[in-house]
Order: C-alpha cells, then structure tokens, then sequence
C-alpha cells in the first residue's frame, strides 16, 4: 500500500507538467483525491499510446515528434558521493544526487556543517557536473541513527524511533533501522531550522534538494484483503521478452510520468556497458 500511495502521488503531481514543451498525456490524467481511485486502465491506455507512437517514430528515424522523444536527463543516485565519482566524465550524466544525514550536518544543536556537501559540489563542479542534495533522516542499518545526539531526550521523543522492514513486524519486531520522529513538533522545528540553514548558506549552488520519504506502513488491517498493489518488478518487457532497455525507461519517464530527470543506481546495465562517452 505505501508504494501504490506514492505512485499515485507522483503521477498526480507529475502529469499535468510538460517536458520540451509537449503535455506526457493529453489530456493530463485526473487522478482526483489521493484517497480515491486511479482510473488506472485508462491511465495506461493514454499512456502506452505515447509510449508506443514515440517508439514507432524513433525506430524510423523520424524526428517530427522528437520534442516528445527526447531523453531526460540522466543523473546517478548515490548514497556516498565517492561511488558516482567514476560516471563524473561521462557527457551523458548531467550530475550526482547523493546522501548526506542530519547526524552529520548538525552536531551540537544550531552548529551546522556543510563542508561535505561543498566538497563534493566543488568535484561535481569541476567535471561540469550538477550537485543535488538529499537529506536523510532515516537509516536502514540498525549501527546507524541519523539523528544529532542532542535529539536523544524525552522532550523528542528521543529524536528517532526504530523501524522493521520484516514480513512480520507485529509479532516478530527486529529493527533494520531508524526513522526520525517527525510527528513531534519539537522535532520538527530543529529539522526545519536544518533546512533554513541550508538555505543560507549553500543557497543557489546546488542544484536541488529532497527528502527520504515519509511514508510507513502499519499493520492495521489484515494483508489478505487488499487489492492487488501496483508492483514494480524486473520482469522482461512482454513485447519483446528481454529486459527493458534503457530508451524504453526513458520513454516511458517522459510520456508516462512527466520527468524531466532520472536518478539512475550506479549498478544500473547500461552504465556499465556502455563506453565512458556515453555510446
């Protein structure tokens, strides 16, 4: 249920935009509320309409409907910068998106320290290369806090809470990590002061910032009543039964999804098959 609420999440901000100047549906899809339904069959009937009309024109050569075929741009998500540093030549990679957690940013209280995003934004930089920014405050390693000491007192709740990835969580709890008590106000204002810092002081240097996200599941109803979630998987596309490529990622994330970026793992295929000039 949590990755079937953020999809329909990003395909309700994302679809009204545009991308090259060209709407990815026509008309955008209206999801409506995030609590209603998706119309999903028509969803994906628009959808693989464009999919496949941009596919058909690129396999001919035909470049009139190119401002809805182009690529968006493709960026390496990272959770320690140093792992993306041998993709930082390659023209085809526009910048890093990387990781950098609250505990390392703000330790003691109101002592901030970005030495490490400036260091890296400084080697992005120096390869013509874009930097952004993602805040964590949560970990998945049960060794690993992510928030300041300073957090570890009753008036936050201690700041954090431990968090189970298992199948059977309620009668079998083994904590895998820890997620920040956002829902304590107190804790809420010093993450936001962490923000409000950043933004004074590497403000128009790094190109964007996000954060983990923020849903959690509970078990508040038993599993075998739900619907079929939307899944991702790494099943071989059905048309053609080899994996996905990454053109049909792409066009898919312009005509389907609205993106302008991709965040693409370092571990993914084609960055390892494919030469350093991006060919």
């Amino acid at each position: 249920m949590v990755l079937t609420s953020r999809l329909v999440l990003a395909i309700s901000l994302l679809t009204p935009a545009t991308y090259a100047g060209v709407s990815p549906l026509d008309p955008p899809l209206n999801t409506g509320a995030l609590d209603g339904q998706v119309d999903a069959e028509r969803y994906i009937k628009i959808c693989h309409a464009k999919y496949d009309q941009c596919r058909d024109e690129m396999s001919h050569g035909n470049s009139s409907y190119a401002a809805g075929c182009r690529s968006p741009e493709n960026w390496i998500y990272a959770s320690d910068f140093s792992e993306a540093t041998p993709f930082l030549d390659r023209p085809d990679i526009v910048g890093i998106q990387t990781l950098y957690r609250w505990k390392e940013t703000e330790n003691p209280q109101n002592r901030y320290d970005f030495s490490e995003i400036r260091e890296n934004l400084a080697a992005a930089r120096s390869k013509g290369k874009k930097l952004w920014v993602q805040i964590q405050d949560r970990t998945f390693y049960v060794n690993s806090n992510p928030v300041p000491n300073y957090l570890h007192t009753p008036l936050y709740d201690n700041g954090s809470v431990p968090q189970c990835d298992g199948t059977n969580c309620e009668a079998d709890f083994q904590p895998s990590g820890y997620a920040v008590a956002q829902w304590n106000k107190h804790v809420r204002r010093r993450f936001q002061a962490l923000l409000n810092a950043m933004a004074n002081e590497p403000d128009g240097e790094i190109y964007g910032v996000n954060l983990a996200e923020t849903a959690i599941s509970v078990e508040a109803w038993p599993r075998t009543q739900l619907e079929p979630d939307l899944n991702a998987t790494e099943n071989p596309n059905p048309q053609t039964g080899k994996q996905f490529t990454k053109e049909e990622f792409q066009n898919y994330a312009v005509n389907c999804l609205g993106v302008n970026i991709i965040f693409w793992a370092t571990s993914t295929p084609w960055l390892n098959e494919t030469q350093p000039n991006g060919r």
